[in-house]
């Protein structure tokens, strides 16, 4: 067996456990610097004991989490507020970023969601999109999701800027004094049992706090919200942007940690690996 043909399958073996112990499919199994022929994908897909490396879980089956937002009352005339509320910040002139945006990016997701995330601000893809987490970054949280049981239509998505303030801007109180209560009244409307702060500008902003992101993650905080006084449990990830650009193992797993985190504090059980 050539010396090529050896490393080539100790890399695979590598990755492999690393998928394996960390328990997701959006692990990197197809970032792999190597030639991706069929028998080698093919490979890959027994050993992980699955037909596709991107295998949606939530398309096998109906998540917990949708079973149980299904199970309640009709929020129909919720959604609509939701709705409502977007339009309007969708016409919000209340600070000077209406005048160089393309269009505002409200959020998307279930209106009833038991999980609400909460990036900083759209980037420009995002406004281009009209919608959080897209590009290459959303891909990756949309399998993030998928290794937890679940898809985009079972949380929301939003940010705390509701418009790309420009990669060389930073958030001016005016602007976060504007935008900060369409997040609160989108939170009230949801009511969801945990916020995930996705980076370290959303997480210092929620939490009113200047710590480092690396001190913030790993435990459950409280954000209060500001309309109906509500306490609700928040936890600590990495952006998926973040996450691409520093895809060490190390970063990975403790991204899943978090995840899993996220998981059992509302009551849901971690996938686990048979």
């Amino acid at each position: 067996m050539s010396n090529e043909l050896n490393k080539l399958i100790e890399t695979i073996a590598t990755q492999l456990e690393t998928d394996l112990r960390l328990g997701g499919p959006w692990l990197p199994i197809d970032t792999l610097d190597i030639k991706r022929s069929p028998v080698t994908m093919t490979m890959a897909n027994q050993a992980l004991g699955r037909g596709s490396v991107h295998k949606n879980p939530g398309q096998q089956h109906q998540s917990p989490l949708r079973q149980k937002q299904s199970s309640q009352v009709d929020h129909s005339a919720q959604t609509a507020q939701l709705t409502t509320l977007g339009e309007t910040i969708c016409a919000c002139q209340l600070c000077p970023l209406h005048e160089s945006r393309t269009q505002a990016v409200p959020g998307i997701g279930h209106g009833n969601a038991k999980i609400v995330f909460v990036g900083g601000a759209p980037n420009e893809t995002e406004q281009g999109a009209g919608a959080p987490l897209v590009g290459p970054a959303g891909d990756l949280f949309d399998k993030i999701i998928a290794a937890m049981g679940l898809a985009r239509t079972d949380v929301f998505l939003t940010n705390i800027l509701k418009c790309h303030i420009g990669d060389s801007l930073k958030a001016s109180p005016g602007m976060l004094t504007s935008c900060t209560p369409y997040l609160h009244q989108q939170l009230a409307l949801i009511q969801p049992e945990i916020i995930v702060a996705l980076g370290e500008d959303a997480a210092q902003y929620l939490l009113l706090s200047d710590v480092a992101i690396d001190k913030l993650r790993g435990r459950v905080h409280m954000v209060q919200s500001a309309v109906g006084g509500k306490s609700i449990k928040s936890i600590v990830i990495y952006h998926p942007n973040y996450l691409l650009e520093n895809y060490t193992i190390e970063i990975r797993k403790r991204m899943w940690e978090d995840m899993q985190r996220v998981m059992t504090t509302i009551g849901m059980t971690p996938p686990q690996l048979h």
